[in-house]
This record gives structure tokens, sequence and C-alpha cells, in this order.
């Protein structure tokens, strides 16, 4: 059984696509680029945004990545923030989760959220949606974290929080970073199809389990 269920934000508890993309248009509006394709930009969903720009944003000077970033973040957490809206069914079963740990039924589980957003992004936004309050701690990407950011988030919430059992721990995700992250730290991970992410994805970088929509979480844990 899994005693430790780590949850990430975009494309998993919330549908932030639009804002995102809202966004990142006004960032390469005010640098005067060329905008990329909205098919282009939803890549941007999942890594940390300097990833995105310098991945697929066609940014790759580090400077230039630093100072589109430094437009990007205040925007979103000013203005675009609103167009984010969590997913339904997911809130429903977290909600029932917590009922169950009142109840003592099942035993306690302990549920985080794992995001490569920026933490003071991330909490800004889940105190928005009034969702915080589900979760025993959020954890984010904070200042210095460029490589294998989801990783380093999964290792602050074993450090921060005293988990010892990797075997108890899952790490859901609707992109490969989370599948990848999670392996790479040596968790277990389940992707969720109901984000960005896609069937094929998911068993290139051979996610333990694939979910259709978050109910299905209760047949894993």
């Amino acid at each position: 059984m899994y005693k430790n269920l780590l949850f990430d934000l975009d494309g998993t508890i919330v549908d932030s696509g639009q804002g995102i993309i809202s966004g990142l248009k006004h960032t390469y509006k005010e640098l005067n680029l060329e905008i990329p394709n909205d098919t282009i930009l939803k890549k941007f969903i999942g890594p940390s945004v300097e990833e995105g720009f310098f991945r697929y944003g066609g940014i790759k000077d580090k400077q230039l990545v630093m100072k589109a970033s430094e437009i990007y973040r205040p925007y979103f957490d000013n203005v675009t923030y609103k167009e984010c809206k969590p997913y339904d069914d997911l809130v429903e079963v977290v909600k029932e989760l917590n009922k169950e740990n009142l109840n003592n039924k099942n035993g306690e589980r302990k549920l985080f959220v794992a995001s490569a957003r920026h933490i003071n992004s991330l909490k800004s936004l889940l105190n928005f949606l009034d969702l915080s309050k589900y979760f025993l701690g959020i954890y984010g990407s904070e200042d210095g974290m460029v490589e294998d950011v989801k990783k380093q988030v999964i290792d602050n919430i074993f450090f921060r929080e005293k988990i010892s059992s990797k075997e108890e721990t899952l790490m859901i995700g609707d992109r490969f970073y989370d599948i990848e992250g999670a392996h790479n730290y040596g968790i277990k991970a389940c992707g969720a199809l109901w984000g960005y992410g896609n069937i094929e994805e998911f068993k290139e970088y051979n996610a333990e389990y694939i979910i259709n929509n978050p109910h299905e979480l209760f047949d894993i844990i």
C-alpha cells in the first residue's frame, strides 16, 4: 500500500494550460520575439519554465532565459493565474483521501504536492484555488534548481518530511518529467491521462501505472 502520495500540479491537480500559454505569449511579446504556436507552448506544461524556454521555446542564451522567466512569473502570478481551474474529479479524490484519514480508514496516507513550478507561484495558485488545505506539504522548485528539478523536489519532500520508505511512496503526474523524476529518485510513478501527456510517453518512460481518471487511483493505492 502507498502511504505517501506525491501529486504534480499543472495538468494533474490543476488545468493551467490556458493560463500558462497566455503568460508565455505575453513574455514573447515583451521580448519582441516570435511567438511559438500553441502546440509548442503546451510543451511548457511539465518542466520548469526555464527548461521550457530553453528546450522548446527557441531561447538558448541563458541570460535571455532568465530574463524571460522574470517576465513570465510575475505576469502569471498576478494576471493569468485566474485562467487556471482544478480538475473536479481529482479534487473529489483528494477530499476522499482526507476523509479516510480522519476516519482512520486504510491507515493514514500523506498527501504532498511535488511540482516543478517555483514554490512561490505554486503556493499562491493553490491558495487562490483553496486547495492547500488538502495537502500535508507543498513542494516546488527553488532558486538554484536547474537540472533534474523534479528529482530535487522529491528529495526535499523525503528529507524535510522524514520519509524513509520509497516503496510506500508514489508519484502521480501527467508528463514524462514526473515519471522520469520519480524513477531517478527510486520511487514508482503513475501517469495521469487527464492532463497534457499521453500513453505513449508514459510507456516510453516505463510508468508502473497509467490511469484514465483520478478515481482509478483507488485501485492502485
